[in-house]
């Protein structure tokens, strides 16, 4: 069970990295990144950020959307 939680805190952690990745990259280029290689250069999948972040999955495109993730892990 603790391999589960333990997976489960490093996938959020990941996705926090990849909402903070596309926020730099928006800055410096003015455009998003392409969604599925920027997914999988940190291990995630589409799933993963559809399960646990659906409005940056579906807003990622939307140059005006700036995914607010909470800080803590909302699964402690």
């Amino acid at each position: 069970m603790k391999t589960l939680r333990f997976n489960l805190v490093e996938t959020i952690d990941k996705i926090h990295e990849l909402a903070e990745y596309r926020e730099r990259y928006i800055r410096e280029n003015g455009k998003t990144p392409l969604f599925k290689p920027s997914v999988e250069m940190l291990g995630l999948s589409a799933e993963d950020v559809h399960a646990y972040a659906p409005e940056l999955y579906l807003e990622w495109y939307d140059l005006d959307f700036h995914c607010s993730l909470p800080k803590e892990h909302p699964f402690h």
